[in-house]
């Protein structure tokens, strides 16, 4: 395309460098995202929105380089662009992962006092959002820290953060990791009666714990 004349622009250095990091070619995002720059391409404002850098991170956090991908976060606030609730999320799960929990929830903090919720600031903080929770959860499940994650769940519902089944799926995959299948099942209940039902992975993973 541009060697038969055609000049990019910054939608097409946009739309490339997310590409690149979704299919997992995030070095090569990184220079394109780095040649864009260099061209004097405001992509949304400060070299790259924050949906590009929250791919370019999402891309890293995939392939194990959590430390680079902090690394980017914080050179995306350099150049002025403020992480999104998306950026501090994925940030947040891939912290679960490697259960770093404690980190996470760091992070959390760090994303409450920021204040950020997708494009409005709130004066009383922000309270992370059901993919941030789950996300949580599952990494105090993975820890055997069940007590903490319940404790977590009357958080969210205290903040009208409403679960949804993969947040009972969590709890009930780490009831079983901790031979209480037993207790799932009696969770099962509660996710009825919240007016949710359970799919096929809430059934595998009871199997699992009572096989």
């Amino acid at each position: 395309m541009v060697a038969e004349g055609f000049a990019l622009g910054a939608i097409d250095y946009a739309t490339i460098i997310n590409a690149l990091s979704k299919i997992g070619f995030v070095s090569q995002a990184e220079m394109f995202m780095s040649q864009a720059s260099k061209l004097g391409f405001e992509l949304d404002g400060c070299g790259a929105n924050p949906v590009t850098y929250s791919t370019l991170i999402h891309g890293l956090c995939e392939i194990g380089r959590v430390e680079e991908a902090f690394a980017l976060k914080e050179r995306m606030k350099e150049k002025g662009c403020q992480p999104s609730t998306r950026t501090y999320t994925i940030l947040v799960k891939a912290l679960c992962d490697d259960g770093l929990i404690d980190k996470a929830l760091d992070l959390v903090g760090e994303m409450i006092a920021k204040g950020w919720k997708g494009r409005l600031r709130k004066l009383m903080g922000f309270y992370p959002g059901i993919v941030t929770y789950n996300a949580l959860i599952n990494g105090y499940c993975k820890e055997g820290k069940i007590v903490s994650a319940f404790e977590l769940l009357s958080v969210m519902e205290k903040q009208n953060c409403k679960p949804n089944i993969r947040t009972y799926n969590e709890l009930i995959e780490g009831l079983c990791r901790v031979n209480k299948p037993y207790k799932g099942m009696l969770l099962l209940g509660r996710v009825v009666n919240n007016g949710l039902l359970p799919n096929s992975i809430t059934c595998n993973i009871l199997i699992d714990g009572f096989c």
